[in-house]
């Protein structure tokens, strides 16, 4: 019997593949659905790459009580506002990433604290999406070292996509904390994944693997797809994504329906 339900935001909750438009923000269908599933005894859980006070803003308030938050790929993860865990990177590694992203061309370094996410030298276009978009808290910085807090995610945003570098960065930091694509011009590093903070919330609730359902759409989902007793993947993702899913479905409403609210 499955009592928590984990769902990524972008290409999962939104962006689907069944609207003609894009997106920005949940529709009444979804914020229906999730009211649905929580009056019904379900769990709900966003479980996204994105930060926490976005997603927080994203969901809305009144929404977002009692919603567990897997947030930054696992790293962050919290419930009304109590911490459940995070996970930080070593300091020197984080240096370098970021480096390392300051000298390719075209990709430019989202580093996240707590609930602020610091930007260096950001174009005026990456600040709106990160300001406007994601709805994050952005302090502006000089250099890594003016960062005064323990950094639990470093992000590369590439508007032209991350197709051409994702092997690079791979195969110079895979060996030293995960490296994920999180969407067509996103590049996650971690060292936590969704799977890590979906492990977190069954031992932090006591719900056991079997009894979690788990939506996602891109590679930053895999792994929570294997924490989960039943996992879906959107049928706009990509096959090798769905390879490690269950099950594909083209709506997470239209399923959460048809399954867990009869």
């Amino acid at each position: 019997m499955i009592k928590l339900i984990a769902c990524d935001i972008d290409g999962t909750l939104i962006n689907d593949g069944t609207k003609p438009e894009r997106e920005e923000s949940p529709s009444p269908e979804v914020i229906k659905v999730i009211k649905d599933l929580k009056s019904a005894g379900y769990t709900f859980c966003i479980s996204t790459g994105r930060q926490y006070p976005g997603v927080k803003y994203f969901l809305g308030e009144d929404v977002a009580q009692d919603v567990i938050f897997n947030c930054e790929n696992g790293a962050y993860v919290i419930r009304n506002e109590k911490l459940i865990s995070r996970v930080v990177l070593e300091r020197s590694v984080a240096k370098g990433i970021v480096e390392d992203i300051l000298k390719t061309p075209d990709a430019q370094p989202m580093i996240s604290g707590a609930t602020v996410c610091y930007l260096i030298n950001p174009t005026e276009e990456f600040y709106k999406i990160v300001t406007e978009h994601l709805h994050n808290r952005a302090v502006v910085v000089d250099c890594f070292d003016d960062i005064p807090e323990e950094i639990q995610k470093i992000a590369i945003c590439k508007t032209n996509g991350v197709a051409d570098i994702a092997g690079g960065f791979a195969e110079r930091w895979g060996d030293k904390l995960n490296v994920a694509v999180a969407g067509e011009m996103w590049l996650d590093f971690t060292l936590s994944d969704k799977g890590t903070g979906i492990e977190a919330i069954a031992k932090a609730t006591g719900i056991k693997k079997s009894e979690i359902a788990a939506f996602g759409d891109n590679y930053n989902d895999v792994p929570m797809f294997r924490e989960a007793g039943l996992s879906f993947a959107m049928s706009i993702a990509a096959d090798e994504v769905k390879g490690h899913a269950d099950r594909v479905c083209r709506s997470v409403p239209e399923t959460c329906k048809e399954l867990f609210l009869k």
